[in-house]
């Protein structure tokens, strides 16, 4: 963008032009190097959520085990399907 601002200003080209597009051209780097940072604050925020999110589970009141609760225990699932059988 800086190139093109100074070609198209070859005529009238002086120093404040020159200054002008150069403090332009800082300030959308500094934007965009502002945006990405956040998106990347943003992904690794989200991510360690998630994941830390899986590993709080609860204690099982059926067979007191942590990882899992009582509906999603394979014992008592265990239980009722061996008790359907017979």
């Amino acid at each position: 963008m800086l190139v093109t601002t100074l070609e198209h200003q070859k005529d009238t080209l002086s120093s404040k032009v020159v200054i002008s597009a150069l403090i332009q051209e800082e300030a959308n780097i500094k934007s965009e190097s502002a945006s990405v940072l956040e998106i990347e604050s943003s992904f690794n925020t989200t991510y360690i959520d998630q994941r830390t999110n899986h590993s709080k589970k609860g204690r099982c009141n059926y067979c007191e085990k942590p990882g899992h609760y009582e509906s999603d225990c394979w014992f008592k699932i265990n239980k009722r399907e061996k008790g359907n059988l017979t």
